[in-house]
């Protein structure tokens, strides 16, 4: 149970925070792609999407990296 009298305060330098909001968007764009219609995370597999009533799968494609980049 969550009382009223508890909180939490950060300080920190404008820098900081422009720092912080940089780590945030990288964080972000590498983590689980979208669905383009329902905005919800792919996991890899099929994708029963709301937007579609669910009927329409969509398979995320994930390519293989090139081998020659190590």
């Amino acid at each position: 149970m969550v009382h009223a009298e508890e909180a939490v305060s950060f300080l920190f330098t404008h820098r900081q925070a422009q720092d912080l909001s940089t780590t945030i968007n990288v964080v972000m764009i590498g983590g689980r792609p979208v669905c383009p219609l329902c905005q919800t995370p792919l996991d890899g597999g099929p994708h029963a999407c709301v937007k579609q009533n669910g009927h329409h799968e969509i398979v995320q494609i994930i390519e293989a990296e090139d081998e020659e980049e190590e």
